[in-house]
């Protein structure tokens, strides 16, 4: 198994403590507070990171398991504690990423693995912060589904 290596760049714009984040391609993202734009946070980031590995895992999932996906929305909530008073570092300790898929008709059985498998085998940004935190999973199926937990292994 070769390594695999990501590598990002950021550059202080001059302006109070903003960033431009930049990857390998050159997509530029705004990190901090510029004018009158708040830009992401660092700790935003790291919970964009998740949804995004764990949606475009899930998605990727469902369509080989051909279902009908119109739409998946990822909304991931992270509580933070100060885990030192004296330059109050925060790291989160409990996640939860909501799922809202639209298709018709979903399979409720099968969104529930392809989280499973997501989080378990397929998003490594998952695995990371699952070591510092715990990861909750839920998911409801438009139009009229409730949310449901995901019991994990």
């Amino acid at each position: 198994m070769g390594d695999y290596i990501r590598e990002v760049n950021v550059e202080w714009t001059g302006v109070e403590n903003s960033f431009w984040g930049y990857n390998a391609a050159g997509t530029r993202l705004q990190l901090g507070k510029m004018q009158d734009d708040p830009g992401v946070s660092p700790m935003e980031l790291v919970l964009l990171g998740l949804a995004g590995c764990t949606g475009m895992t899930v998605a990727s999932i469902l369509r080989k398991m051909q279902q009908p996906l119109e739409d998946i929305r990822v909304k991931v909530t992270g509580w933070s504690t100060e885990t030192n008073p004296e330059v109050s570092l925060r790291i989160y300790n409990e996640i939860n990423v909501e799922y809202t898929i639209k298709g018709s008709p979903i399979d409720a059985q099968k969104v529930e693995i392809a989280i499973r498998k997501a989080d378990e085998k397929y998003c490594p940004v998952s695995k990371m912060l699952s070591a510092a935190a715990r990861i909750h999973y839920f998911f409801q199926i438009l139009p009229d589904e409730d949310m449901i937990p995901v019991k994990m292994s």
